[in-house]
């Protein structure tokens, strides 16, 4: 009876050796899943940040590649505007001769 007590007494501390453990791994896992959605979810909108703002930078350029396009288009046009002023007025005075 004695070596069936003692049995008994191993077999339950070996199940609760076995449950304690799997209680150990289980709050590790959750642990590090824990640390792991905290980590993704940091470099997640650390690199949710850092799209947006080259997004906007090149958005900006391309604000500033248009207007300097557009600036030089103006010059252009009144560089145009000019020579054709020039020439109305030589051939009004060509006229007038």
């Amino acid at each position: 009876i004695e070596c069936d007590h003692l049995k008994k007494h191993c077999k339950d501390l070996e199940i609760h050796s076995q449950t304690e453990l799997k209680d150990k791994i289980d709050k590790l896992a959750l642990d590090l899943n824990e640390k792991w959605t905290k980590k993704l979810k940091t470099d997640c909108e650390k690199i949710r940040k850092e799209i947006t703002q080259q997004k906007d930078d090149e958005k900006q350029q391309a604000i500033e590649d248009i207007q300097k396009q557009k600036q030089n288009e103006l010059s252009l046009a009144q560089r145009q505007i000019h020579e054709l002023e020039q020439q109305v007025k030589d051939l009004l005075r060509q006229a007038d001769v």
